[in-house]
């Protein structure tokens, strides 16, 4: 996709919500989806109310997936190549090259495959993700995304991932992980004894993670599983 301005607007949302801000989902479907370096992703910030200081803005976050939504299988592989601007500096996106494995609602039931391989490209010193996932997401406490076969994961061109580049201070982010992504919605569930386990991310075949060219300070921590 070339001269694509892909615009997000939520503010009305935010303000009526404590300044949550509601994400937006990107789903490829297993479609190759190529963002450009023509295009550009614009999430603004915003007060989270109009009476705030101008220091408390809510920050946007975007989530692109290689596969798709909640139940809708992926048979073959998935391709993310990522070359895209973001307008907003500031704004946070998290790139899965699986797929979403919960609808938010608690079903249980849910069960979301890429059956063959994910494939996610990050190229150029424009692009700038918060995380990249070789797996899936699941974002309840329950459910599964997982990968039948092999995630693969490139970052070359001063792609860059995190919160920030990387200082001595914070070096423990994950922001690359070539497996699947767990996220609780209660805190108290991570643990050996937590019903958490019954949520799974898991890839059937191997994890590769290919950095060309990149220093030290664009790519906080990263992680095989």
């Amino acid at each position: 996709v070339e001269n694509l301005t892909l615009a997000f607007s939520k503010q009305q949302y935010a303000q009526a919500n404590g300044g949550a801000s509601l994400p937006t989902f990107i789903f490829a479907n297993g479609h190759t989806l190529h963002l450009t370096e023509s295009s550009v992703i614009d999430t603004p910030e915003w007060k989270s109310s109009p009476n705030s200081p101008s220091s408390n803005m809510v920050k946007s976050s975007v989530y692109i997936f290689g596969g798709g939504n909640r139940e809708n299988d992926v048979t073959g592989d998935t391709h993310l190549i990522l070359e895209m601007q973001l307008k907003n500096e500031k704004s946070i996106v998290y790139v899965y090259g699986g797929r979403r494995g919960s609808d938010g609602t608690g079903n249980t039931t849910l069960v979301s495959d890429v059956s063959s391989n994910t494939n996610v490209e990050l190229k150029g010193e424009g692009v700038h993700v918060y995380s990249v996932v070789g797996g899936g997401l699941v974002d309840e406490d329950e459910g599964a995304a997982n990968v039948g076969k092999n995630t693969n994961i490139t970052i070359s061109g001063g792609a860059w991932a995190g919160d920030t580049e990387v200082s001595s201070s914070q070096p423990d982010k994950i922001a690359v992980a070539g497996g699947g992504h767990i996220l609780s919605n209660d805190p108290s569930m991570i643990g050996p004894n937590s019903d958490i386990k019954t949520a799974t991310t898991n890839v059937g075949g191997e994890v590769h993670i290919t950095l060309n060219g990149i220093t030290g300070n664009l790519v906080d921590c990263i992680v095989g599983g």
